[in-house]
């Protein structure tokens, strides 16, 4: 860290994205060049899979199992975990692969050292037109924000800071408490479990006490959200199966922990955690049995 350039003193001149290996298609690397060139200055850092694993390894070993724990069929949500985790060790920019520049970093990014949230341009007629609101969020106990989520596909922070440190222990708790047979899969899955919803929410319950400050990362910072045509066009760019498509759980059991109880539970718990597992399928799949009147069950776990 100490041989890092700092922005304005306080913003450490890094720049990181992420892929899953290092075979970029031309159009990524058309655009991390393009990226470079705006900002001479900036260290440019580069990771794929096997990069995130050891730099998590290596200064985040406690956080790796959770790391590991989210299936590899949800590449975009090992990304949100470990794009909080780099940004709170080193500071810097963080960008999707994605997303680019339009202007030099040192001409848009503020002198004094504040936290910078985004939402989207998400109103009606707007570019981005109802993107992040989630309405039925607005009806949780959690509170949710008017103009929807904060955007994380782009991240500015120094290190350690605390918006990004209750974001890691949000994902973490969110691991912790994820439902091997019930859990949320797919889109709303990964955005609720490691992606912009627990971001938002993170960053709610600290936003009375963390100086901070709302822009418009495309008007005020000349930011892009994608170099790709279109806001779904990335999915049909990836080839592999889309994670909003995955049924699979998000989370993986630990260890063998179905068999010898759940996080080292007495055998009590795991019996009683077996029987609202069946109680779950049963409900659900008498909703899938045809309409003869003909119910489902399963039979009795000793």
């Amino acid at each position: 860290m100490n041989d890092v350039k700092m922005l304005h003193g306080w913003l450490p001149k890094i720049i990181h994205q992420t892929y899953r290996d290092h075979q970029l298609p031309s159009w990524y690397e058309q655009n991390i060049a393009r990226i470079r060139e705006l900002c001479p200055g900036w260290e440019y850092r580069f990771y794929d899979n096997q990069d995130i694993q050891n730099y998590i390894s290596r200064n985040f070993p406690d956080y790796l199992g959770y790391y590991n724990r989210i299936d590899k069929a949800y590449g975009a949500a090992r990304a949100d975990f470990f794009r909080y985790l780099v940004l709170y060790n080193e500071g810097g920019v963080y960008l999707d692969i994605k997303s680019s520049i339009t202007k030099p970093l040192d001409e848009v990014l503020p002198r004094d050292a504040v936290y910078l949230l985004s939402h989207w341009q998400n109103g009606p007629g707007e570019k981005y037109e109802d993107c992040g609101l989630f309405p039925a969020l607005q009806k949780e106990p959690e509170p949710w924000p008017d103009r929807g989520e904060f955007q994380q596909w782009f991240i500015v922070a120094p290190p350690r800071h605390p918006f990004l440190q209750r974001t890691i222990e949000r994902v973490c708790e969110n691991i912790d408490k994820y439902r091997y047979f019930t859990g949320a899969t797919g889109g709303m899955g990964v955005l609720r479990l490691t992606g912009p919803i627990a971001y938002t929410r993170a960053i709610l319950s600290l936003m009375d006490t963390v100086e901070h400050s709302i822009v418009d990362a495309e008007t005020d910072l000349g930011f892009r959200y994608t170099i790709l045509p279109g806001m779904k066009s990335h999915r049909a760019c990836s080839g592999y199966k889309h994670y909003s498509k995955q049924k699979i759980p998000i989370v993986k059991p630990e260890g063998a922990m179905i068999i010898f109880g759940f996080l080292g539970r007495p055998l009590a718990c795991v019996t009683s955690t077996f029987k609202r597992i069946r109680k779950s399928i049963t409900k659900r799949a008498n909703k899938l049995i045809n309409k003869s009147g003909t119910m489902f069950r399963l039979p009795n776990w000793h």
